[in-house]
């Protein structure tokens, strides 16, 4: 075996057996189509795979730089390329000089050919190698968040307030791969007295369209994906006895990536709170928009609405999240008036009687928690809470 092949394969499944905890792997599918076409009946000449214009989404892009950098690093393994190809899921290179091939189905990384074996080999992810095929994703300028400290960096660390809790909430790291990430809830001394809450962030640069690593928030309730309890006796609450619901808050916020500022709201099919987590009660996410930094909504735009004197498009998906596990309604309002220090009051109440107006909330479902937070793609950044509340009557 060449050195170069034995650092391609080597490491890369290396690394897949520590992040999967063992040593055994489920064999990949094949992809012999890419090898050897099947002559069709009555000797037709082969047809090769059919082709498609490189780079036609980011993701392509993204790709493409992973296919060159594996020529560059591995000469010997991957030399005389055409350009890439498509065959069902694969985007590939098939190199003739060596009869090998390389390609990514889903972010998964496939080698096949001569100095491989037959069938594919899953040796990794675009994650995986992402520091070294696109190493300016992991030159990330880190801003100034000035004054204050880190008040912990784990990965779902906590800090309660009077009212609420601020969560650092990195559900997401796995498609950092290796990049050295970081996100810590940070707290500073207030003009007014007392400590200002907030959090910082370090991404890889350029991150995968549409992939969210963290959602570090400030939350009243108890959302349904955490085990505690309510830090809001006032939720749960039912959406059709709601008499008066507004979040305000006035934040601080710098980045140079891929970022939203946005309040959620989980919506479940009952009251009840539970000192374990309930997930599967959810039924909707709400979730209002402030700002969109390179980001936007999921579903489709499905018309306009103006609550509590502010413009809002509205988006819709029927079901969101893995239908292999669990689904839930999505609905989004953006507002049309949004910055990234942003001082506002939404008028909750109002947005939900839309959603219902529309049949996409029921009058019946219940909001278990609130939140103000950041939705982060790439890049660095910070927040800092200046202000909040949560006003909140039940009839």
């Amino acid at each position: 075996m060449s050195r170069s092949r034995h650092l391609f394969v080597v490491a890369a499944t290396s690394a897949l057996l520590t992040s999967c905890g063992g040593g055994s792997t489920q064999a990949p599918e094949t992809i012999v189509p890419l090898v050897k076409a099947e002559a069709p009946p009555g000797g037709a000449p082969l047809r090769a795979p059919p082709l498609r214009a490189a780079a036609s989404t980011e993701l392509d892009a993204e790709i493409d730089a992973l296919l060159d950098w594996a020529q560059n690093r591995f000469p010997d393994l991957f030399s005389g390329a055409a350009g890439s190809q498509t065959f069902e899921k694969y985007r590939y290179r098939h190199y003739p000089a060596t009869g090998n091939y390389v390609g990514v189905a889903y972010g998964d990384i496939y080698v096949q050919g001569p100095a491989f074996a037959a069938h594919p080999q899953f040796v990794g992810t675009l994650h995986r190698y992402q520091c070294q095929a696109f190493p300016q994703s992991c030159n990330v300028p880190v801003l100034n968040v000035g004054e204050g400290r880190d008040a912990g960096c784990s990965q779902y660390q906590e800090q309660r307030t009077s009212s609420a809790v601020v969560t650092n909430n990195v559900w997401n790291p796995g498609p950092a791969g290796t990049f050295p990430y970081e996100q810590c809830l940070r707290v500073r001394d207030a003009a007014a007295g007392g400590l200002m809450n907030g959090w910082r962030w370090k991404w890889p640069a350029s991150g995968t369209p549409g992939t969210v690593f963290s959602n570090p928030a400030l939350v009243y309730g108890l959302k349904p994906w955490v085990a505690g309890s309510t830090t809001d006796p006032r939720l749960p609450a039912r959406v059709g006895g709601l008499a008066e619901f507004k979040l305000s808050f006035d934040l601080e916020v710098g980045s140079n990536g891929v970022h939203n500022t946005v309040a959620t709201l989980w919506l479940t099919r009952n009251h009840r709170t539970s000192t374990e987590p309930n997930s599967k009660e959810i039924s909707t996410v709400v979730t209002v928009w402030a700002h969109d930094k390179g980001m936007s909504p999921a579903g489709t735009q499905v018309g306009v609405v103006s609550a509590g004197g502010l413009d809002f498009d509205v988006y819709y998906a029927p079901v969101i999240g893995d239908p292999a596990v669990q689904t839930w309604k999505y609905v989004a309002y953006r507002l049309r008036s949004g910055k990234e220090d942003v001082a506002v009051t939404l008028d909750l109440r109002a947005l939900l009687a839309d959603a219902v107006q529309r049949g996409f909330v029921s009058a019946s479902e219940y909001v278990a928690s609130a939140e103000i937070g950041n939705e982060i793609q790439s890049g660095s950044g910070y927040t800092w809470i200046r202000s909040h509340g949560l006003q909140l009557t039940s009839n």
